[in-house]
């Protein structure tokens, strides 16, 4: 187990590694597809990432050791279907998460993290449509309004505004 893990558990990081990797999943698949060079980009996060945040580099090594049974869970809760009940249980269990993540290595630590994830987003989106595409292929269009509104729909329920996104983004390769 890594650092991280260790200092929260690993169901909190499970918890967090899921939530964290479906605002990936979600920009992707928000056209009601996802596209090959989007499916590219989230692998080469899962299997080449190396990141500024060491706690985004632990999320996606925990989910890269533990994707096989992550995955076998979430099929047998979609085989069995989900209750409101547990979408907010769900809910709870990551915000519980997040906090113990925050008292353990801070509160700005992991508003990096989670930025870091949104710009990671933000590159997703990007893949087969971005302003250049990931690794320089692409449309020459921006994110579509409903990628934008996913990721800062994301950074807002965490209380981090677009004014502080735009000067992470504009930071990030410094």
């Amino acid at each position: 187990m890594g650092y991280y893990t260790n200092l929260i558990g690993e169901e909190n990081m499970k918890i967090l590694s899921q939530y964290l990797f479906n605002l990936l999943f979600i920009v992707a698949a928000i056209d009601n597809k996802i596209d090959r060079k989007e499916k590219l980009a989230i692998d080469f996060f899962l299997l080449e990432g190396d990141f500024k945040n060491p706690i985004t580099n632990e999320v996606f090594r925990f989910l890269k050791e533990n994707m096989d049974r992550i995955s076998s869970e979430n099929e047998e809760k979609l085989r069995k279907g989900v209750t409101l009940e547990e979408i907010v249980e769900r809910a709870n269990r990551v915000t519980d998460a997040i906090n113990t993540l925050k008292k353990s290595v801070g509160e700005e630590r992991v508003k990096e993290c989670f930025m870091e994830f949104a710009f990671l987003a933000m590159a997703v989106g990007n893949a087969s449509g971005g302003s250049k595409g990931f690794l320089g292929f692409g449309k020459k269009e921006p994110l579509s309004e409903e990628e934008f509104l996913v990721i800062i729909s994301f950074l807002q329920s965490l209380g981090i505004s677009p004014m502080e996104f735009k000067n992470f983004v504009s930071n990030y390769y410094q």
